[in-house]
């Protein structure tokens, strides 16, 4: 029988993405729907896991890491960029 070889997830330069990104010919509409088409993915993709998927672990950028605890990073970092459009770009 094989091992299972926890899967790596690699980490990502992420100003390097910001660079290539091409948010010139984004639209805010067109930004806020790719929002919440990603949230909507996120939240069906944890409501449909089995109850013992939450307890899996793996690597991401070199640590690791439980599927629970990804979870909860893909919230929180939901809350900081919401919590950065209010503070830079909602202020009156």
């Amino acid at each position: 029988m094989l091992a299972r070889i926890p899967p790596k997830l690699p980490g990502f330069d992420e100003n390097a993405f910001v660079e290539n990104a091409n948010f010139k010919t984004r639209t805010l509409p067109d930004l806020l729907e790719e929002f919440q088409v990603v949230r909507a993915s996120s939240i069906h993709l944890a409501k449909n896991l089995e109850a013992d998927a939450f307890e899996r672990r793996g690597s991401a950028n070199g640590h690791g890491i439980s599927v629970r605890a990804l979870l909860y990073i893909i919230a929180g970092h939901e809350r900081h960029h919401a919590d950065l459009l209010r503070e830079r770009y909602l202020v009156r």
